[in-house]
């Protein structure tokens, strides 16, 4: 997730309220303590006067964080006040009116829609979606307690808490990793799902037991990057050291989105050869080498 820092207000500034933003919300009472701490720990006081050392709350602060589940929300943000080092943002709570098994972005059909949802996304409104003749369900500000809150964008705190959306966080919280491209597998085979791979991303002739990672739940540049990584390797398996790093690379992106559960198979670390034993894909090992290495045979 790519963070809300102060040199973006001037964009918030530019869209108004329309610009939609992630915001974790578990972060905010923990933020906003370690903001007075930064300032001195005298901003906070018990009735009798009396302030905790630093070192305290340093021990509270991380005892909360450990039991902290991260929980997401839309918001679209207006800037309250601002100075060269330091904002004020009210946001305030939108949510996506759409049917129960209705899906935010896990649907998008290829690059174009995608591109397009991108747009919507930096300014969310009816006339947005008309002028991109795009069906998208409109994002509604919801009211009451709970739904409005301050964060401060300054450039002392590390602890981020807004964020630009981007499609596979939006996947990974709202969808709840639905993804039509690789049913949530988050890998694809570029050989035998082409057509649909293709549809996001450009990918060179890779080995036929590669797979590449999801362009739609676990992004474009991401899937592209690692197609980059694949291309050397279609004849013989990467070197172990390079394997090993990529596989920490994947294993790091599904952590951070939230896929835990999702093993890093040996095809998407340049390995996985002669074939896959047991899978849908061996039947066609065969003549898959012999189109490959003569061009056009003619198999009979």
């Amino acid at each position: 997730m790519k963070p809300v820092d102060l040199a973006y207000v001037s964009f918030i500034r530019s869209v108004g309220q329309d610009g939609l933003f992630l915001l974790n919300i578990s972060k905010l009472s923990f933020r906003y303590i370690t903001q007075l701490l930064t300032g001195g720990n005298t901003n906070i006081r018990s009735k009798g006067g009396i302030t905790l050392p630093n070192e305290i709350w340093a021990m509270i602060l991380n005892f909360g964080r450990k039991g902290r589940n991260d929980c997401f929300c839309l918001v679209k943000a207006d800037v309250v006040a601002s100075s060269p080092s330091r904002a004020l943002l009210r946001c305030f709570r939108h949510e996506f009116d759409r049917f129960p098994n209705e899906l935010l972005a896990g649907d998008l059909e290829d690059d174009e829609r995608l591109s397009e949802f991108y747009l919507y996304l930096a300014i969310a409104t009816p006339d947005t979606a008309d002028w991109l003749e795009i069906d998208l369900p409109d994002p509604e500000r919801l009211s009451g307690p709970g739904n409005t809150f301050d964060v401060i964008l300054d450039t002392t705190s590390a602890d981020a808490c807004l964020f630009i959306p981007h499609v596979p966080d939006l996947i990974a919280i709202f969808d709840d990793g639905e993804c039509w491209l690789c049913e949530k597998d988050r890998f694809l085979s570029p050989v035998f799902d082409d057509d649909r791979v293709e549809s996001f991303v450009d990918v060179p002739p890779l080995s036929f037991v590669a797979l590449l990672a999801c362009p739609l739940c676990m992004g474009i540049e991401f899937s592209d990057d690692h197609a980059k990584f694949l291309e050397p390797y279609r004849y013989w398996p990467a070197p172990e050291d390079k394997a090993e790093d990529m596989r920490k690379i994947l294993e790091e992106r599904l952590e951070e989105l939230g896929y835990t559960d999702v093993p890093v198979p040996e095809g998407a670390c340049g390995g996985g050869f002669p074939g896959y034993a047991g899978t849908r894909f061996l039947p066609a090992f065969v003549s898959y080498v012999i189109m490959d290495q003569e061009g056009s045979a003619q198999l009979g």
